[in-house]
This record gives structure tokens, C-alpha cells and sequence, in this order.
């Protein structure tokens, strides 16, 4: 790749520069701001020695990170969000290296490194400058909990308002890296160790995960640690879960989002025929069981404002065509028919359209529509949908990535927060 070169006569005050070979051939007097992708340690000190008055540095250290402290930056820099992929750093390197920044007042780091980074008191000589300090450290000496007391004195907690927690070998500044999504299970979130309130530690989550099988016992402990306005994405393993859910969900008037990764059972949907989400605008139902016409009707009752919807577990293509036409805001949908025995498969590759012929909606609307194989060898096939005034083809492209993109998220959205 051909090298980037960096010249003077550029009237910039913030770069930032990707995964380049960079030339730096004369200086940037004017630069304030600077993004640097991975880089190593000869590359990021050459560009610094070209930008004297630089304020503003986040950037990716790539490989040795030993001499870290001899990086040249700049005595004007006063804010540095730094990041080490590849060496372990001690705190003793940060020793040697913070002290050399004599106008810093934003620090963030993130690294991996070994027991010593946990002690609250060394971090303190050096922090005590600083007006914002986030980190998030991989601790590979497991501390236990009186590893956070150097955390607890006045200085964190009163002076600076800096909380800190340790979860699964990560040591990391609260609300700053808190999770913003939380599994039931890991109500065990008892198994955090924190110098914050549960409050301050779940005020980022807008997601919340429910199954397998949350116990109303566990739902009101979450209730009491979270605020639940803040829940924008509910993901659940049955629809009955809804019942004893009721009372919370009036609380969460956030709530846009809907995954149910579990049983569709007739007997479910039943106990829940009376009720209507208006206010659900995505809805994902990943499940291995057979979805029948009776569930779909009650699903377009149930939830009449959808907008995106991503069904994994059709029969046919007269379901996926009663959805489409059902949903009467649906603008994209994602589907894995698991039955194929009528259709050309080969037809359907070339024309795909053919396979929403039927649709009575979409002989108004403009769409588009995309046919794969859900992989090698699979008899499951997936249909991906969008539904548009007018769909440019410059947008095009950008729509497949989030059709994509809500499949893939979907199918992670088992994680621990």
C-alpha cells in the first residue's frame, strides 16, 4: 500500500488516520486531534515528533509495549485515550510514563497487566491531576475482594467520585465500562465486586436478558438494581414470561425491542391473547419449534406496530407472506423458511421475487428481496426484505449489512453482561 503522506499546507485541527502505512513528512503545527489506528511503538513516536502542539491523542498500541514511557508525546497534550492489544503492562511502566505528562487531565486506558494494576493507592500518586480517569484493565492474577479496598478510601469515592468493579477477570471504571446488558443468570451479578452502588453500576444497561427461566424472585432484585425506564431491548425464552412480567413492563418506556428465544407453544400464546404491545417496534422470534397460522394470527394482533421483524422458524412461504402482509408497518424483515419442498431453487436464486408474488402489500410498495442458502448442506433458507417509499441503490448495500447485522446480534444476544 502506497504510503500516506501528511503535509503542512493542511488546514486541519482533528485526524484521523486507520490501519496505514503513514509518511509524516513535514509537521502539522495546527493538528490538535489525533486518531491513531493500530500502530507500533517507531510508528506512533514519528508521528508525534511531527505534531508539537497536539492536545488530543487516542491511539492503538501494536506490539511491545516495554518502553512505552519513551514516547515522545507532546507537553501540551492534556487528554490520552490509550490502548494495548499485545503486551502486558505493569504499574510500574505507568510509573514511568505518567509522570512525563505534565498537562494531562483526561486519561483512559485500556491494557492487560498482572496484579499490580489493581492497587488504588499507587494509581492515586499518579492520578490525582486528573480530572477524568477511565480504565479497563485484564487482570491474569485473579484478585479477590480485598484487592478492591485501595479503591474504597476518600480519594476515590469522595474526592473524586471514580468507582471501580471486577468482573471475570476484568477490573474496570464504573459507569464508564459498565455493561449495558445484563443476563438473569448472572444475578450473580452478586458475583460483582464493586466500590458503587448497584445503581451507578447498571445505569448504562439497555438490555436485558430474561432467559431460560427467570423466577419472579429474581425479576425483583433486577427491579431494585436497574432502572427499568432505561430497558430498551427485553429478550425472553417463552411468551408467557409476559404475565408475571406485566407489572415491570409498564415501567419500561423505552422498551422498543422484543426477542423471544425459546418454546412457541399454542398454550403461551393463549394466556396472553388479551393483551397488545403497541409500543414493540422490533420483534425477533428464534425457536426450534413449529410455528402455526393460529400463532401468526395472534402475533399480528399481539404486537400490531412492528416495524422489523426477524422470524427464524417458518414452515412455508404463505407464513412468511401472511407476515409480511399482516404487519402493516413492517419495513424490513429477515426469515429462515426450514421447509422447502414446492419451491425452484434455482428460480428463486435469479428471482427471488418470486418468492413474495402472492404479497398484496407489495404489489404497492417498492421493495427489495434477497434468497441464501442458511448454509452448505442445510434444507433452511434465508429471506431478507426491505420495504421502502423508494430504496436508492447507494442505500441498498447499507440495508443487506443491517439485515446482516440484526441476524448476528440476534443470535449472540445469549451473552453475560
Amino acid at each position: 500500500m502506497k504510503p500516506t503522506a501528511l503535509k503542512q499546507n493542511v488546514p486541519i485541527g482533528s485526524m484521523a488516520i486507520p490501519n496505514l502505512e503513514i509518511d509524516v513528512a513535514k509537521k502539522l503545527p495546527r493538528l490538535r486531534h489525533l486518531t491513531l489506528g493500530k500502530s507500533n511503538f517507531g510508528e506512533i513516536n514519528r508521528i508525534l515528533s511531527q505534531v508539537p502542539q497536539l492536545r488530543s491523542l487516542n491511539v492503538s498500541l501494536q506490539g511491545d509495549a516495554s518502553h512505552i514511557h519513551h514516547l515522545s508525546f507532546c507537553s501540551q497534550l492534556n487528554r490520552l485515550a490509550l490502548k494495548i492489544d499485545d503486551s502486558l503492562i505493569s504499574m510500574t511502566q505507568m510509573e514511568r510514563l505518567l509522570p512525563n505528562l505534565t498537562q494531562l487531565i483526561n486519561f483512559e486506558l485500556h491494557a492487560k497487566g498482572r496484579r499490580d494494576l489493581a492497587d488504588g493507592h499507587r494509581w492515586k500518586v499518579l492520578t490525582e491531576g486528573l480530572v477524568t480517569f477511565n480504565f479497563k484493565f485484564q487482570i491474569y492474577s485473579s484478585p479477590d475482594d480485598l484487592t478492591l479496598s485501595s479503591f474504597r478510601n476518600e480519594f476515590w469515592v469522595r474526592e473524586k467520585r471514580w468507582y471501580v468493579a471486577y468482573k471475570e477477570e476484568y477490573l474496570f471504571s464504573i459507569p464508564y465500562f459498565a455493561p449495558v446488558e445484563v443476563h438473569c443468570s448472572s444475578v450473580s451479578l452478586l458475583s460483582v465486586w464493586k466500590t458503587a452502588n448497584d445503581t451507578s453500576f447498571y445505569e448504562n444497561v439497555t438490555k436485558l436478558n430474561l432467559s431460560p427461566c427467570p423466577s419472579e424472585d429474581n425479576i425483583r432484585i433486577i427491579s431494585t438494581m436497574m432502572d427499568f425506564g432505561c430497558i430498551q431491548q427485553l429478550t425472553i425464552s417463552k411468551l408467557n414470561h409476559i404475565l408475571f412480567l406485566n407489572f415491570y413492563l409498564l415501567s419500561m418506556h423505552c422498551l422498543h425491542t422484543l426477542c423471544i428465544n425459546g418454546s412457541l407453544s399454542l398454550d403461551y400464546i393463549e394466556q396472553i391473547r388479551h393483551f397488545r404491545f403497541e409500543q414493540i417496534r422490533t420483534l425477533k422470534i428464534s425457536s426450534n419449534s413449529k410455528i402455526t397460522d393460529y400463532f401468526i394470527e395472534e402475533l399480528l394482533r399481539i404486537f400490531p406496530c412492528v416495524k422489523h421483524l426477524y422470524v427464524s422458524c417458518l414452515q412455508s412461504r404463505a407464513q412468511m407472506i401472511r407476515l409480511i402482509d399482516g404487519f402493516q408497518h413492517l419495513s424490513s424483515a429477515s426469515f429462515t423458511i426450514t421447509s422447502w419442498h414446492q419451491e425452484n431453487e434455482r428460480h428463486c436464486y435469479f428471482e427471488p421475487e418470486l418468492l413474495i408474488r402472492d404479497s398484496r402489500r407489495l404489489t404497492r410498495g417498492t421493495y427489495r428481496c434477497r434468497f441464501y442458502r442458511s448454509m452448505r448442506g442445510s434444507q433452511s433458507y434465508d429471506i431478507h426484505i426491505w420495504i421502502e417509499e423508494k430504496v436508492s441503490s447507494s442505500s441498498f448495500f447499507v440495508l443487506v449489512l443491517n439485515a446482516f447485522h440484526l441476524k448476528l446480534n440476534f443470535s449472540s444476544d445469549n451473552c453475560v453482561g
